[in-house]
This record gives structure tokens, C-alpha cells and sequence, in this order.
């Protein structure tokens, strides 16, 4: 059993009524656990939509404060009375949900899910007592789940199956009042009855999310359906998010804290199981985990709870297979561990824990750069006029127009050099790019045949203001790559001989599209023959060993192992082809695809890097 410290941090503004007396100081807690490893602030985001009120104190770990709860959150064995208490408050009189929503003084409200009246929220006895039960039952009974074809624009292959039956627990939020007023802060304690947990999640991680779902989680950004408040859609909320571990005992709770979220990308969104960004500093908001939710990382400010992308419907797999494949290369990767998700109470299947990889945080943590000279670009495509237009992820404060004069002064030496010629090579790559980086990034992305690239998801960084006498080789002012969204890479059926390099080299002139055609005369270097030259000698060594195909088999094989054992029930939650048996059978040809790629890749590859080391010799 390893011993480890856990800092848990949450610091906001002070909670005050008005009175003195009743102010309640946030805390900064350390607490011992005895956990089993099994194994953004984006920044860009903060002017999208407006931010709900922030809440005014939240303490980072359960019990801390007002608070004194009979159990530990996490999971039970059966249903037992939790007793809740605030024993330094007099007259205090506690109010929770169970729905998610901020409790209010008043009477119970009740939904009705099929013949069922639950209420949801109320007023806690004298006795302090409330009765923690399994909720589970049919989908359409269960507290939270919604007809998601009344309710959400899935495909029908995403909805729960009609008889599923889905674990539901219990998320509870308290709060004190007194003559009507709020005395203490919120806290949020989530409580699941299941007796077989470790077995049954095959010990992943287990993550929380609390959330007022009947506003946000089932809206896709896109819709334009009537009924669905637009105000609404791809607006960031305070959501609460509890992490639990898998210790010899049973599940351990890690951390307990807010975060302003918001959806996921596009391909998330079609999905019901959907893909959260969570941000644990922002505002008034300063959150930090100080725990290896990924080994070997202390420090976490913002992650994704990652439902796979496009791969949702595949092997759910490829963007952390591929991203954990290149983790040894010259290029930033975002690390990620398989957890369950659970979304007020309800099991919502497996998530991916990612790194988010568009906030300076992460990039200061992989590169030493100080967070307030890190500039990160998007490049994307989009549908619009806006064709092919770039943002700003992250910047300092008044620092955004400096970032675009960087990227601009990328783009016109591009479109106003030949990319063919050694002086052009040179300078791209002694000013403007780290070729080391840039090489790594064309390897990975056309390796893996990474579909949705380079006509999206493109994304770099640099120093705002360089810095070489610094000795750090970041601080040099060039452009650098970050993976980033490998979930179509590679996609089904997608033959291990496809090369994506023609594409690069000989894309057509887009009229429509000028932003993203000036960016991807970048990769018009790969008509530089020193450069192929360069470029293929680094990719035989990397196929020779990080891409060497036994390894990536075995690596492959150890992802496979993490997933057999959640997907039945997994897909009893989410179908995605029809029943749970061919839903797994679907999981396994996908599988098989990857493995039959896999197998072949590094020969075809061996002899496209032939082919256009030949043709640039001609």
C-alpha cells in the first residue's frame, strides 16, 4: 500500500451575510489517504459566454467547515441514515438537493419519472437524518435520466437501451439557513449503494459530476430547435466534481471541488454520454488538485472528462492510444487515465480523464516557460465566412493582439517564400518553427492517418517574448505543436497503405478557405529535399522504437484490457449498436481494424517515406 499526501486547494471570496458573526472562512485542508494508483484554465473560452455567479465559499474537501456528515461520501455496501449536522451554528436549519440545484428554503419539490414521484429536494429533519438508498431502476425511472429523444439531439444508437438498468445513487447538496438566510456554503457528498464497486468498474478511478442538468447537460450547441433556450448553449456553469480512487478497502474520495465547465467539442456533442472541460482556476476561483490523477503529475488546474470523440462509436480509444504511443516524442501530449463517470448520482458510463491542453498551465508544467509568456493558437477550420480563422487559447491579459503580430509574421514568411529552397528551410526553422517538434508532430499526425488534420485541429505555442539567454530551448520564441485530438486517427476501415502526405504536399488552392490554405503552405517544406532527408531519417528511428509495431501492439493490448470488463455495463448504459451483445461484437471489429493497422502501418510507411525522398531527388 502506498502512503501518499493530498493537498487539496479551493480558495474564494469570503461568504458573508452581513454579519460578523455568521461569516464562515474558506479553509485550506491536508488530509492523509491511502490510495492505490491503478496505474484549463483555457483561458480563450472566458469571453465565449457569460459565467454564472460564482459560488461565494466552497471548501476543497468533504467535512471541512460547517459541515459534519455521518458518512463518507463514495460507496456503500447497503442503504443506511446519513446524519448531517452543523453543530457550531445554532438554529440552523438545512436544506438539500438531490437534482443537482442550489438548495433553497421551502417546500420538497418532486419530479415523476414513469410511475415514480421522487422528491428532490427538502428540508432535513430534526432528527438530522436522511435516508441514503440505491435509486437504481429502468432508465426511464431513474432520478435524472431523460428521454433523450425528447431532450437531446442523439443518434438513436446512444440512447439507453429500454429496459436498461442503471445504477443510481444518490448526490446530495446541503446547505444551512437561518431565518431564511444562508449561513453556511454548499456542499456537495455523493453517495452510490453498490457492493461489488471494485469489481464492478474493474477499479478505474470513479468521478462525480453534480450539476443542475435540466439546463445544461442535454443541449447541443448546434441545435436549433425552439424549445432549447440559446442562451444556454455552450455556456460554462460551476459544476462539483468529487474524485474517488480504488484503495485495498474499497474507493477512497481524493478531492471534492467546484469548476466552471463547459461542453466538449463538436463530435462530443452528438453523443449523449457528452465531454465536459473543467476548469479549476478561473475567477474568483483558484483551484488546484496537488494529487497523480495521471502518474507522476502533482499539479492539475484543468482537465476533460473525454467521452472519445469520433471514437465514441468505434473503440472509444484512439485519441488516448495514440497520444500515450507518442509520449516520448518532441511534441506536448495530453496524459489521460480511464475513470467512470457518474452525473448526479446516475452511472453515465466510462470517461477518459484527459489533460486540457489549451491553458498555460499545462504547457508551464511540460516546458518550464513561465505561464505569463506562453502564447497557444488554434488553427480551425470552420464552416463560415470566417473560413480557416485562428484564436487565441491562452495569452496574458492585453497580450492577444502581440500573439496574432507572432502568428502573422509565421504566415508571411510562408506565403512569401518558397518552401522548396534551403534559404527558406533555414529561416523557417532557425526563426519561426523547432523542427525537432515540427518533424515529431508530421510523424505522428501521418502515421496514425489522423483524418480530422490539418484541416482542423491544429494547435501551437510559444514564448510571448523570447528569452534564449534564459537556457531554457522553449523560451526561443518559436512555434511548437501540441497532439491534439487524435480520435480519428486512425478512422475504421482506413487502409494501412493511405498516406496522408500527398495531401500536404500537393493540396489544392482553397479560394474559400485562405487563412487555412496560408497555414498549410507550412508543410510545402516536405518539397525541401534536405529536409525529406532530415524527416526520414527521424522517422526510421521512431518506427524502429516508439512506433516499433510489437510495441505498439502490446501498448494496444494493455488499452483493450482496461476497457473488456467496463463495456457491458458501459453499453447498457449507451448502446451503440443496438444491444449490448452487438454493441461489444461492434467494440471487437473496431478493435481488429486497429490491430490489422497497426500490423502493417510501419511497412507502408517505410516505403511512403521512400517515395517521396524519391521524389523530391527528381
Amino acid at each position: 500500500m502506498v502512503v501518499a499526501l493530498i493537498t487539496i486547494i479551493a480558495i474564494a471570496r469570503p461568504f458573508s451575510t452581513g454579519s460578523s458573526e455568521q461569516q464562515i472562512a474558506a479553509e485550506q485542508e491536508t488530509e492523509n489517504v491511502s490510495p492505490t494508483n491503478d496505474d484549463s484554465t483555457e483561458r480563450g473560452n472566458d469571453a465565449q459566454e457569460p459565467l454564472e455567479e460564482m459560488p461565494s465559499e466552497h471548501d476543497g474537501l468533504f467535512g471541512a467547515g460547517s459541515f459534519v456528515l455521518s458518512a463518507t461520501p463514495g460507496f456503500h455496501d447497503e442503504a443506511f441514515d446519513l446524519t448531517i449536522s452543523v453543530p457550531s451554528i445554532p438554529n440552523v436549519v438545512i436544506y438539500y438537493t438531490i437534482d443537482g440545484n442550489e438548495p433553497q428554503p421551502g417546500e420538497g419539490r418532486t419530479i415523476t419519472r414513469g410511475e415514480n414521484t421522487i422528491q428532490v429536494s427538502g428540508r432535513i429533519p430534526e432528527s438530522g437524518q436522511i435516508r441514503v438508498e440505491d435509486r437504481s431502476g429502468y432508465w426511464r425511472n431513474a432520478i435524472l435520466a431523460y428521454h433523450h429523444s425528447d431532450t437531446f439531439l442523439s443518434s438513436p444508437d446512444t440512447r439507453p437501451a429500454a429496459e436498461a438498468e442503471i445504477l443510481q445513487g444518490t448526490a446530495f447538496r446541503f446547505r444551512g439557513f437561518v431565518d431564511g438566510e444562508p449561513v453556511t456554503e454548499t456542499i456537495t457528498a455523493t453517495y452510490i449503494i453498490a457492493a461489488d464497486a471494485g469489481v464492478r468498474f474493474a477499479h478505474r478511478p470513479i468521478v462525480t459530476v453534480t450539476a443542475p442538468y435540466e439546463e445544461f447537460i442535454y443541449i447541443y450547441r448546434h441545435t436549433t430547435r425552439p424549445e432549447v433556450p440559446q442562451g444556454l448553449v455552450g455556456r460554462q456553469r460551476i459544476f462539483n466534481y468529487e474524485y474517488f480512487e480504488y484503495d485495498a478497502g474499497g474507493y477512497v474520495p481524493i478531492f471534492n471541488l467546484p469548476g466552471s465547465t463547459s461542453l466538449g467539442g463538436d463530435a462530443s456533442r452528438r453523443y449523449a454520454q457528452r465531454t465536459f472541460d473543467i476548469y479549476l482556476s478561473r475567477g474568483g476561483l483558484d483551484g488546484v488538485v496537488t494529487h497523480p490523477v495521471f502518474p507522476g503529475l502533482y499539479e492539475l488546474y484543468a482537465f476533460r472528462l473525454c467521452n472519445g470523440g469520433q471514437a465514441f462509436i468505434w473503440d472509444h480509444m484512439r485519441d488516448s492510444f495514440a497520444q500515450t504511443a507518442s509520449s516520448g516524442l518532441n511534441v506536448l501530449h495530453a496524459d489521460n487515465n480511464l475513470a467512470i463517470k457518474f452525473i448526479n448520482g446516475e452511472f453515465w458510463g466510462f470517461t477518459v480523464i484527459r489533460e486540457h491542453t489549451s491553458n498555460g498551465h499545462f504547457v508551464a508544467g511540460r516546458t518550464g516557460l513561465a505561464e505569463n509568456n506562453i502564447a497557444i493558437l488554434n488553427v480551425e477550420n470552420s464552416r463560415s465566412e470566417e473560413l480557416g480563422r485562428f484564436r487565441v487559447m491562452a495569452a496574458v491579459e492585453g497580450s492577444s493582439e502581440v500573439v496574432y503580430a507572432r502568428y502573422h509574421e509565421l504566415i508571411e514568411f510562408v506565403v512569401s517564400h518558397d518552401m522548396s529552397t534551403d534559404h527558406a528551410r533555414e529561416r523557417l526553422f532557425n526563426e519561426f518553427l523547432c523542427q525537432d517538434n515540427f518533424m515529431d508532430y508530421l510523424i505522428v499526425q501521418t502515421f496514425f492517418h489522423n483524418r480530422a488534420w490539418p484541416d482542423n485541429n491544429l494547435r501551437i505555442f510559444r514564448a510571448i517574448t523570447p528569452n534564449p539567454a534564459s537556457g531554457n530551448p522553449y523560451d526561443d520564441g518559436r512555434w511548437r505543436f501540441i497532439l491534439y485530438n487524435l480520435d480519428a486517427a486512425p478512422r475504421p476501415n482506413t487502409r494501412p497503405r493511405v498516406m496522408k502526405f500527398p495531401d500536404l504536399y500537393e493540396f489544392p488552392d482553397r479560394e474559400d478557405a485562405p487563412g487555412l490554405y496560408e497555414f498549410r503552405q507550412i508543410f510545402l517544406v516536405l518539397n525541401n529535399p534536405t529536409f525529406v532527408a532530415q524527416l526520414q531519417e527521424r522517422a526510421l528511428y521512431v518506427l524502429n522504437t516508439h512506433f516499433q509495431t510489437e510495441r505498439l501492439l502490446v501498448l494496444h493490448s494493455a488499452f483493450v484490457s482496461l476497457y473488456l470488463p467496463l463495456l457491458p455495463e458501459m453499453y447498457n448504459r449507451f448502446a451503440i449498436e443496438g444491444t449490448v451483445e452487438e454493441s461489444i461484437a461492434d467494440f471487437h471489429r473496431h478493435k481488429e481494424h486497429l490491430i490489422d493497422f497497426l500490423n502493417h502501418r510501419g511497412h507502408y510507411y517505410r516505403l511512403q517515406l521512400d517515395v517521396i525522398a524519391a521524389r523530391v531527388d527528381d
